[in-house]
């Protein structure tokens, strides 16, 4: 294992971190959160995708619960979930299948509750990021990979959407930037 190549003192460094990493519940949750939201992307059309879309959905939105047909309705019927998502639910388990625009919101909401978590928990994974850097110990040692791909998603939607785009040629060379590799 990499670790095993590490001097003792990173070693039981690293090993520490881990434990405290995985004991953080907004760190765990997110990763999870994260799990669901790639298992929902690959979801296709069938019935089943149908079911397992929104069953991933819910889980998205609460990762610890536990999402059956009682509790799921029950909740619903208490105001606990969006009434849109209930209806859908209530309309889907009638034979009624869900259209391409349900798909997308729930895939769109879902995208964003992620997003939402991430970024509540993205300086706490910056700093165990940072001191793992700070002490030698690569960064895949500390932090569960989903909680680690989640983050790196996150950081790299962060750094596309502050650089700058422009729209010609023209307007790039006219703030200074040239063409090629930097």
């Amino acid at each position: 294992a990499e670790i095993d190549k590490l001097p003792e003192a990173q070693q039981k460094w690293a090993n520490d971190t881990l434990s405290d990493v995985n004991k953080n519940t907004q760190i765990k949750a997110v990763g999870e959160q994260f799990k669901n939201l790639m298992e929902i992307k690959e979801l296709g059309t069938t019935p089943s995708d149908d079911i397992a879309l929104i069953f991933k959905y819910m889980k998205t939105l609460d990762p610890n619960s536990v999402v059956r047909e009682t509790e799921f309705q029950t909740v619903g019927n208490a105001g606990g979930l969006p009434t849109q998502i209930q209806n859908i639910y209530n309309s889907y388990t009638t034979g009624n299948k869900l259209t391409p625009e349900i798909r997308r919101d729930i895939k769109k909401s879902a995208d964003s509750v992620v997003r939402g978590s991430l970024k509540s928990v993205e300086s706490t994974i910056s700093d165990f990021v940072n001191q793992a850097k700070y002490r030698g110990v690569p960064e895949k040692l500390i932090l569960p990979e989903s909680s680690l791909k989640a983050w790196r998603s996150l950081s790299a939607q962060s750094t596309a959407e502050s650089m700058p785009r422009f729209q010609s040629p023209e307007e790039m060379r006219a703030a200074g930037i040239k063409r090629g590799l930097v």
